[in-house]
């Protein structure tokens, strides 16, 4: 009788831990799941650039990666790639346009500034081997906000000037009065301007100059 009690005990005790195993790992794969990047996600996109495609621009000159849904324009000096406004890259209503430009000509010409509304940041930056001077170009006014962060480069006695633009609404308060909704929407907004960038970082990061 003892016996047959122990062994019942025993066998509880090892249902218990193959429960709490089974629990255990299935707690793991969840929690991995749920923090690993969607394969269409941003950050997914960012991290990882095989998947994009390669452009070229300056009568082939320059090569560079970008997603495959940026949508290519080709002009007589700059090509543009043509940012998608919505998901993936932007969660919210107020991104209005959205480009990556890319213009070459003899010289490099810093970004007008104006002491008015207007602020320029430049820095030397190396991406990939390559040095470029970074400048950050913002305006606003009419509800509106600009930013302009260009990546410039002299080779070969050509300057290429590859520039990310940014044209939004100024603030979600255009739209409602409602603080909660204000400050979700902004923050979000700040956060798709800050991931547009680090992806652009890494389109200027993957150029590479011929000859």
């Amino acid at each position: 009788m003892k016996k047959r009690n122990k062994d019942k005990k025993n066998i509880r005790i090892l249902i218990t831990l193959i429960v709490v195993i089974i629990v255990a790992v299935g707690f793991v794969v969840f929690t991995r799941g749920s923090n690993s990047p969607d394969g269409n996600s941003l950050q997914s996109t960012i991290l990882n650039t095989d998947s994009w495609k390669t452009f070229q621009a300056g009568e082939g000159t320059i090569t560079f990666k970008a997603p495959t849904d940026f949508i290519p324009e080709d002009g007589e000096e700059v090509f543009s790639l043509n940012i998608p406004e919505t998901k993936p890259y932007f969660e919210t209503h107020l991104i209005k346009e959205a480009r990556i430009d890319v213009v070459f000509h003899d010289k490099c010409t810093a970004i007008p500034s104006n002491p008015e509304n207007r602020a320029v940041s430049t820095t030397d930056v190396v991406l990939n081997g390559t040095a470029f001077t970074k400048s950050i170009f913002e305006d606003a006014g009419a509800g509106n906000a600009y930013k302009t962060t260009e990546y410039a480069v002299l080779k070969d006695a050509k300057c290429y000037e590859i520039s990310l633009f940014l044209h939004s609404t100024n603030g979600e308060a255009l739209y409602t009065d409602k603080v909660s909704q204000i400050k979700k929407v902004d923050a979000q907004h700040s956060k798709d301007i800050e991931n547009m960038e680090k992806l652009f970082e890494s389109v200027v990061g993957s150029s590479i100059f011929v000859k």
